[in-house]
């Protein structure tokens, strides 16, 4: 499978692959670093940091995403996830 993200240094953005479904945080924002993902109960929980600083989170359900949420914060490293289930 080939990776969605494309490292566009310093900043990932989607490849055409996904077809942009996924978007970016907000207006204005873009991804920085590395996307880190999980799998949980209700879907995939996709989280970056976005050029605000803010660490950012969508989840995969099914076929749709939720949208981005900011969970705030001034975050300077990528983020780390795991699943405890």
């Amino acid at each position: 499978m080939t990776s969605p993200w494309r490292n566009s240094k310093p900043s990932y953005e989607l490849s055409s692959g996904w077809g942009g479904s996924l978007g970016v945080p907000s207006t204005g924002v873009s991804i920085v670093g590395a996307p880190a993902a999980v799998s949980s109960p209700t879907g995939v929980k996709t989280f970056v940091v976005g050029s605000d600083g803010a660490l950012w989170q969508n989840t995969l359900t099914g076929s749709s995403w939720s949208g981005w949420t900011s969970l705030g914060g001034n975050r300077a490293q990528t983020p780390a996830v795991t699943n405890l289930n």
